[in-house]
């Protein structure tokens, strides 16, 4: 009698019973779209400590490091980069799937205002993709200067807006794309009296920079 130990296409190795969770993977979006974990946390409503603790089970299930953690340098390593790739995917095919098949479908009309530059930019695609997702929602668009759009919000004309403004008008509820600063610019070969008024061109009277010109850009002269 010959007594044998048989393996018959049989992998011998570490078990592998992880999975990679569609709230982390979304957290890893967020950090990737916005810059860092702290945007990402402002952007998801969460603490800082939760996303960071969402990385790190998305890390110990692939037993990698996805942030590379060095100041002013590249944002994922080279795994959370590929990652990144496919938490884009994943997530869009899972609110997609999501919103095809739930129960609650949603119909009706949005009234979205936003600035004729605003619409040369990346909300074109995201305007798309949003019709794929909820074919039943007709998005009415309408466009002009900032102010413009503002005031038409502020008089319940609009659902949502996309435009400039003011920090002293940013309201609570607000999500803030982007922040920037103004500054007058002129050649250093430019001779200029600030002391008397400077040419300016403006669209009318409801212009954004002109509005600004007339009041916080007039001290910003001096520096001129």
């Amino acid at each position: 009698m010959i007594i044998i130990f048989q393996l018959n296409n049989v992998i011998i190795g570490k078990t592998v019973n992880n999975k990679l969770e569609i709230d982390a993977l979304r957290a890893l979006r967020a950090i990737g779209t916005h810059g860092g974990v702290t945007r990402a946390a402002d952007h998801l409503g969460l603490s800082q400590s939760a996303v960071s603790h969402k990385i790190k089970r998305l890390e110990n299930a692939l037993d990698c490091n996805l942030l590379a953690r060095q100041a002013r340098g590249p944002l994922f390593t080279e795994a959370g980069r590929r990652l990144h790739d496919y938490a884009l995917r994943i997530v869009n095919l899972h609110d997609e799937a999501l919103a095809d098949l739930g129960k609650k479908s949603l119909d009706g009309t949005i009234r979205l205002g936003m600035t004729e530059d605003a619409t040369t930019s990346d909300i074109v695609e995201i305007l798309g993709r949003f019709t794929r997702l909820y074919p039943a929602v007709n998005v009415r668009i309408r466009t002009s200067q900032s102010l413009n759009v503002q005031a038409w919000l502020n008089a319940g004309e609009l659902d949502l807006a996309m435009m400039q403004v003011f920090k002293e008008d940013v309201r609570q509820d607000d999500q803030p794309l982007f922040v920037d600063s103004l500054h007058w610019v002129k050649s250093r070969d430019l001779e200029l009296d600030t002391s008397k008024p400077i040419p300016f061109l403006s669209f009318d009277n409801n212009c954004f920079y002109r509005k600004w010109g007339f009041s916080e850009g007039i001290a910003a002269r001096a520096y001129l």
